[in-house]
């Protein structure tokens, strides 16, 4: 087991000493002075903070360092070039860089390496934000002050404003981590440094960028190898066969129990956390290793979050957390906006799934709807974005669940949509399907169809929008 030594009893501090030796700079300060924060975003700038100028996609930071000194800032991470502009008119520390990016990640590093504190880190194409929340509520049964990432703010920005926040009353951090592009994992695992780890599962996602499925699980699982190797402790999803495959290699001569937790809804051996999941009764049943039993009521639907329990429990397992308080921790478990929320709105249930889609969670949300309830279904489906030169057979392989889980009104929007639509058509689908130009068409359409009791999921990709079809019927329909 990993020991943990307590803080030291003094307390970090971002000094500009501090700060200027973190990123190599030699500078030479008046005053060495203590900033009381670190943030991106001018608007949310404290007094006495450090403002870090980032150029994104978008915007650039440089471009708010005066409302960043307005609203109390006085230092300023900025480039060289503006402060070669800027150096006489500023009134406050300048610490020059070539990339703020870059420089930023490297104090979040260098701040992280302070603690000594179990760091875990949740990663997998999908369900990382659900299964962070649901880790963070079961620790708060044991642990009172934890940090963890706040929604999905997991990329190169998110990752180490979450750093940054490390103080010395965190008994615990957890930290997701996202990736879109080969080397991402790398970059991430460096300035995370993690102790402890998980992957949800694999499968299609950023194909853009990560080339195909097993270039995905070799990134993914860079995570749970790079933490076994140090001497961490992982969880690992047997039910997976590209994580089984992809870290065969890695366990096959250097395998320890006390470091990795196999679990499974599939696979019974006396090596792995076995769980079964009852829909109706929306209950887990765990089986250890040890043939100790646990239940437990589980605060989403689905077989796709089941298993995210099941993982989460699994990692925990090295935390000595008793049943009783994982119960109490739950208590504290709010759904992530967007993911696998179900909520009433009069007489109908509406499944709110719409932060991001890929085929695995279309697939588990077409599941969840199917499973919900035997009345009408709805299925209100936007594009699935970023799968590369395979897209469009990925939403015709959607007719396969729809078909399946015999959904029976198929609302679609977007122009990849299109190629479901052809397939339901080939296949002569005897479920309702039509494709919707815009989505205040699809809004109306849906509005005039349901009726009392009916089911409705509304999922896509983020960049697609879809809830805006769920505030315009939340509107609609309360206004009745």
């Amino acid at each position: 087991m990993l020991v943990y030594k307590k803080m030291e009893k003094h307390k970090p501090l971002w000094t500009s000493y501090f700060i200027a030796k973190s990123l190599n700079l030699e500078l030479k300060f008046s005053k060495n002075n203590t900033f009381s924060s670190l943030n991106t975003n001018s608007r949310l700038t404290k007094p006495n903070s450090l403002f870090i100028a980032i150029k994104g996609e978008k915007f650039d930071g440089h471009d708010f360092i005066t409302q960043a000194i307005a609203n109390g800032a006085s230092g300023i991470l900025c480039s060289q070039d503006y402060m070669n502009i800027h150096q006489t008119s500023i009134q406050a520390q300048l610490f020059p860089v070539q990339n703020t990016l870059m420089a930023f990640r490297l104090l979040a590093k260098t701040w992280r390496k302070q603690f000594s504190i179990p760091i875990i880190a949740i990663g997998g194409s999908v369900g990382k934000t659900t299964t962070k929340e649901l880790v963070a509520s079961m620790l708060h049964g044991k642990y009172k002050n934890i940090l963890k990432t706040q929604g999905s703010q997991n990329g190169f920005i998110g990752i180490p404003m979450t750093l940054v926040e490390l103080n010395s009353s965190h008994e615990i951090a957890i930290i997701e981590i996202g990736i879109d592009e080969i080397g991402a994992m790398k970059n991430h695992l460096e300035t995370v440094a993690p102790t402890h780890g998980l992957i949800t599962t694999i499968g299609p996602e950023h194909i853009e960028r990560l080339l195909n499925i097993k270039t995905v699980a070799q990134e993914e699982c860079l995570l749970l190898k790079e933490i076994f190797n140090r001497g961490g402790q992982i969880a690992v999803n047997q039910d997976d066969q590209w994580i089984l495959k992809t870290l065969k290699p890695v366990f096959k001569k250097n395998i320890s129990s006390k470091n990795i937790i196999y679990f499974s809804f599939n696979k019974k051996n006396h090596s792995t956390l076995t769980g079964k999941y009852f829909f109706n009764k929306n209950k887990i049943k765990i089986s250890a290793p040890n043939k100790k039993q646990f239940t437990f009521n589980l605060p989403l639907m689905g077989t796709h979050n089941a298993h995210n329990f099941l993982g989460a429990f699994a990692l925990l397992r090295f935390f000595d957390l008793s049943q009783k308080q994982i119960k109490l921790g739950l208590k504290t478990f709010l759904p992530p906006e967007g993911r696998s929320q179900i909520t009433k709105l009069n007489r109908n249930i509406v499944i709110l799934d719409y932060y991001n889609a890929n085929p695995d969670s279309m697939k588990a949300a077409l599941e969840l709807l199917s499973n919900t309830t035997k009345k009408e279904s709805f299925a209100c489906l936007g594009d699935m974005l970023e799968l590369g030169s395979k897209e469009l057979i990925y939403h015709q392989n959607l007719s396969t669940w729809i078909k399946k889980f015999k959904i029976n009104n198929i609302f679609l929007y977007g122009k990849l949509m299109k190629a479901l639509l052809q397939k339901l058509k080939q296949i002569k689908y005897k479920g309702m399907y039509e494709h919707f130009s815009s989505q205040e068409a699809l809004t109306n359409k849906l509005l005039s169809t349901i009726r009392a009791d009916s089911i409705i999921l509304i999922k896509g990709s983020h960049g697609m929008k879809m809830e805006n079809i769920w505030y315009e019927i939340k509107r609609r329909l309360k206004n009745k």
